[in-house]
């Protein structure tokens, strides 16, 4: 489950760039969860994103998938078995090449 949490940030910061209609929807995350107020929902939601990021250093979670023990050499066979049943995600499409880039941006 640590790996999981650990993506969520890169897979937010993936979405708002490839999807940026559901900006709104991170910018609501970080007001109501993060306590995050900016007019602002790109400044907003980044800000979210980090305090999120700066949640799981408070609780001494790994902060990277190496550090939760994911090896380098495995990522491209994990990205390949997350699509094995097709494209994931409701908010944008996210294929081999895109979970192999939000993995290795943790």
């Amino acid at each position: 489950m640590v790996t999981l949490a650990l993506l969520t940030p890169a897979w937010m910061r993936h979405t708002m760039r490839t999807a940026p209609q559901y900006l709104p929807a991170f910018a609501r995350f970080a007001r109501s969860v993060m306590g995050v107020f900016r007019k602002d929902d790109a400044r907003t939601a980044e800000e979210g994103i980090r305090k999120l990021e700066a949640f799981y250093a408070s609780i001494k979670m790994p902060a990277s998938l190496r550090e939760a023990g994911v090896k380098e050499e495995d990522l491209e066979n994990i990205a390949e078995k997350a699509v094995e049943r097709g494209n994931l995600g409701t908010l944008t499409s996210i294929g081999k090449k895109e979970a192999l880039q939000i993995m290795r941006d943790v």
